[in-house]
């Protein structure tokens, strides 16, 4: 319990990041005491360089023999106005402020600029210490750096120390001393009050941040989710029709562009409604995630895609596809649902099943994705009609041009019936010729 209420007392009083938040914390710290200290610098500079002509005249007005206080006073603007310029040029690169590298310097220049005022506070007292100028530079450094609670009482403890002593080697009265360490000492506690409140409200502040951050994450990754969801059929996994839909539009638009063919396949399962009947609805539903994932497995390129359209039925659109290769993916979906195995006492093969209609054409601007779905559903009726088990296709003229009638046009043309299960004619594709009368054929 004394454990406990000493963490909580610390927290309260020196409070810092947690693991988690340190490394990102950090380069916060960095970044912003950088920025402050680079305004910072140029200042101090000039205030050396003045400070440098005020010991040259106090030397050469003083009648002091030993002139060694002068020279160390100068000595010591000298030095930090060369440690800020090298500090200015070493942290130059604004694209990296809280770089790994430039940790070091902005922790130095805090301990060099205090210790620097104290120095010369101490150096250039005159019968007694003059404080004022540390007390400036210790409020200053206080109210604009970011120091960490160990950071800022080890600056905080030495500071009045090497004033102290500066002002020993100077010379300045012992009783006059004592009140002017007095005053700096309430001073430079005060200043670390400050500190610690700036520290404390970067933190907070920081926390808020990536609260915020977090919560605008969580927020976007929902939308996402859900924008997915919307396009997701929550039975199979697959896209829905809404989905098809916005891509055809897409893909009628690019392939118009582009010259290129366009085709969907059309895909019933058969006898599905006899299945249910038989098996119930739960088992029809994994009939359905069964035959979807077969689907999708057998489609090759990112750029295909197997939607649900509503029910038994399937879509697969095909962007960039001619006929014939239309035909490959159909039989190897064909093949991928006879090989699922799925046994069906309602079908004639004691097996589930897929017929596939496939409709291809060449996009035009004055021409509908709707027909091209038209003609497609008319070769999956054809296949339908003619047997079950088997692939139609159909290519209109008229839907290449972009004037397509839809279904009842594609439902009242002849088609023939070629029958890849004989051995003659196994695995080959149909002759189909470049003709332009309306050709319907059944694999």
């Amino acid at each position: 319990m004394d454990g406990l209420s000493l963490y909580t007392l610390r927290e309260h009083l020196f409070p810092g990041p947690t693991k988690r938040e340190a490394s990102a914390f950090r380069d916060t710290v960095t970044f912003n005491n950088l920025r402050r200290q680079r305004v910072l610098a140029p200042l101090v500079i000039a205030a050396c360089l003045v400070l440098v002509v005020q010991v040259l005249f106090f030397m050469k007005e003083s009648r002091v023999a030993d002139r060694s206080v002068f020279l160390a006073s100068i000595l010591a603007q000298i030095v930090t106005a060369g440690f800020l310029t090298l500090f200015l040029y070493v942290t130059r690169d604004s694209r990296l402020p809280a770089a790994p590298g430039n940790r070091p310097w902005e922790k130095t220049f805090a301990y060099f600029s205090l210790f620097w005022a104290a120095f010369s506070s101490g150096m250039l007292a005159s019968g007694t210490s003059g404080s004022g100028p540390y007390m400036i530079a210790v409020l200053s450094i206080a109210a604009v750096i970011y120091l960490e609670s160990v950071q800022g009482m080890l600056l905080f403890v030495l500071a009045p120390v090497v004033f102290a002593c500066s002002a020993l080697y100077r010379g300045a009265d012992r009783n006059s001393l004592e009140q002017e360490l007095a005053s700096i000492l309430a001073a430079t506690l005060f200043a670390y009050i400050i500190s610690r409140i700036n520290f404390v409200m970067l933190l907070r502040n920081f926390r808020d941040a990536e609260y915020i951050s977090g919560q605008q994450r969580e927020l976007l990754a929902s939308n996402e989710r859900l924008h997915q969801l919307s396009f997701l059929d929550p039975l199979t996994n697959i896209a829905n029709r809404r989905f098809l839909e916005m891509s055809l539009v897409r893909e009628w638009k690019q392939q118009t562009r582009s010259s290129r063919s366009l085709s969907v396949i059309m895909i019933d399962i058969d006898w599905f409604k006899a299945y249910n009947d038989t098996y119930g609805h739960l088992a029809g539903d994994a009939c359905l995630r069964l035959v979807a994932s077969a689907l999708k497995a057998s489609v090759k390129r990112p750029s295909d895609m197997v939607t649900r359209f509503g029910g038994e039925e399937f879509c697969v659109l095909l962007p960039e596809t001619e006929r014939e290769g239309a035909i490959r993916v159909g039989r190897r979906m064909l093949l991928a649902v006879r090989g699922l195995q799925i046994p069906h006492q309602g079908s004639s093969v004691g097996h589930v099943t897929a017929s596939m209609g496939i409709a291809c054409c060449q996009p035009h601007l004055s021409g509908r994705f709707e027909d091209l779905l038209a003609a497609a559903d008319a070769a999956l009726y054809n296949a339908k009609t003619a047997g079950k088990d088997r692939i139609a296709w159909c290519c209109l003229p008229d839907l290449v041009h972009g004037t397509g009638s839809g279904t009842d046009q594609s439902r009242s043309q002849d088609f023939r019936i070629v029958d890849f299960s004989r051995a003659r004619n196994a695995g080959k594709l149909p002759d189909v010729g470049t003709g332009g009368d309306h050709t319907l054929m059944v694999l």
